[in-house]
């Protein structure tokens, strides 16, 4: 793993939601740079997806639903399979 990709990992762990914008102008390089990064360490295994914020329906609550675990979604806010109930 390269010195940016370490750096773009550990901006991910402490903030899962941040958008390669964010990280860009954090790191003083271009988003599609970011993206590159960020490719790679999906391909490395390091990340398993990106995480989207779902409104459940007929609800106002949200959850954050990202990743895949055998093939299963897999809720990033409390690690359940298919996302809370």
């Amino acid at each position: 793993m390269t010195f940016r990709e370490k750096e773009i990992l550990q901006i991910l762990k402490s903030n899962p939601m941040i958008s390669q914008q964010e990280i860009a102008d954090m790191l003083n390089i271009s988003r599609t740079s970011v993206a590159v990064h960020i490719t790679n360490l999906m391909k490395k295994g390091e990340l398993l997806g990106k995480g989207y914020i779902l409104k459940k329906e007929n609800s106002d609550e949200k959850f954050n639903l990202g990743g895949y675990s055998e093939g299963k979604p897999r809720c990033n806010c409390c690690s359940l399979q298919n996302g809370p109930n």
